[in-house]
């Protein structure tokens, strides 16, 4: 009985962790970025602000790889650090995911100049026209 429930218990976390690992998976529509981190999306992105950079979209596929405008490469995401190894570059480029969820995407670019880039996610039907 003890086996059973660690192995439930087990499995129940490998189920949380590959979940928070599948919402990056999808289209992500460049909205904006902010000087320093942010951690949470303001009321007026939600109220519906809509990006001025519609051509701008970064797609995270199940086969860790991605691709952003004319550029692709390679990623992996542990805890809430994402790195993004372009193709066409030699250094990786290491983002914190300040906040996720079905709608929303905050990557946190620690750098000497550090910013936020908010994303929105485009559903499926959008992303395929």
């Amino acid at each position: 009985m003890l086996k059973f429930r660690l192995l439930s218990v087990f499995f129940l976390l490998f189920l949380m962790f590959s979940c928070s690992s599948n919402q990056l998976i999808g289209s992500w529509q460049f909205v904006d970025v902010y000087d320093g981190e942010k951690q949470e999306v303001s009321p007026m992105i939600q109220e519906g602000k809509t990006s001025q950079h519609e051509t701008a979209v970064l797609t995270f596929h199940k086969n860790r790889s991605f691709s952003s405008m004319d550029d692709s490469g390679v990623y992996q995401k542990r805890n809430n650090i994402l790195k993004m190894k372009y193709n066409d570059l030699k250094d990786t480029a290491q983002m914190k995911i300040t906040y996720i969820n079905h709608d929303y995407l905050l990557l946190f670019s620690m750098t000497k100049n550090p910013k936020t880039w908010l994303y929105k996610k485009l559903n499926q039907k959008r992303a395929e026209e």
